[in-house]
């Protein structure tokens, strides 16, 4: 499956548009999510604008709306693509606290400016079909930070 998306090459510099590597199978517990909508909240403008360290090429993007390949359930993605699962919060089911290795989704890994992404399914929420995606992906962020603390 070849993959698309908008990838910033350096701080501050233009979105360009760019074929990513095929990667390996989902390891267990993980999905693919073909993309259908993704929303830009603030915090990709803080990581294209530099003002947060994250590597580089930088794909943007965490109010997903997309489909999980395989099953075709229809789910949203925010700001968290995984957590350690072993740090107190964790344990607790805490898991947008975790301390020991929390997993953000467009750091480190391709956003929602793809064609696909990939994820821990723990952190994937299912959508109603009837739910506009252009409505639910900017709760997928503002929805978390309010919940979290």
């Amino acid at each position: 499956m070849t993959i698309y998306a908008l990838a910033q090459k350096s701080e501050k510099g233009p979105l360009e548009r760019v074929k990513l590597d095929d990667a390996p199978p989902p390891e267990a517990g993980e999905v693919d999510v073909d993309i259908e909508h993704c929303s830009v909240c603030h915090s990709d403008i803080h990581l294209l604008d530099g003002d947060w360290s994250a590597p580089r090429p930088l794909v943007p993007g965490h109010e997903i709306v997309g489909r999980v390949v395989g099953t075709g359930a229809r789910v949203g993605i925010g700001w968290q693509a995984g957590a350690c699962g072993t740090c107190a919060s964790c344990k607790r089911q805490k898991e947008h606290l975790c301390t020991g290795g929390k997993i953000r989704t467009c750091v480190g890994r391709q956003g929602g400016f793809a064609t696909r992404v990939r994820v821990d399914e723990r952190f994937t929420f299912p959508l109603p079909e009837k739910l506009d995606a252009r409505t639910a992906a900017p709760l997928l962020c503002a929805g978390l930070t309010v919940f979290s603390p």
